[in-house]
């Protein structure tokens, strides 16, 4: 399994989106080439509009123990 690490954190919802849909791209990419994968920002930005935190203090204690359960991690690095 490969987990996708990528920036989402920003104050601006506009940033978080575009980082959104860059990650839900190389999942797709990746998924379509057979690849597994993982990417706490396709999993969770949905979830915003329901309350979910958006900052790292939130997420820290969930994103750190899942890069541990993958093979590999690949960072997508993205401006802003």
């Amino acid at each position: 399994m490969i987990y996708l690490a990528c920036p989402y954190s920003h104050p601006d919802p506009a940033v978080r989106e575009r980082h959104f849909h860059e990650a839900c791209r190389t999942v797709a990419t990746l998924l379509r080439s057979g690849r597994a994968v993982y990417s706490p920002v396709v999993h969770d930005h949905p979830l915003v509009s329901l309350g979910l935190p958006t900052g790292w203090e939130f997420r820290a204690t969930f994103d750190r123990d899942h890069p541990l359960r993958c093979d590999r991690v690949i960072l997508l690095t993205l401006e802003g």
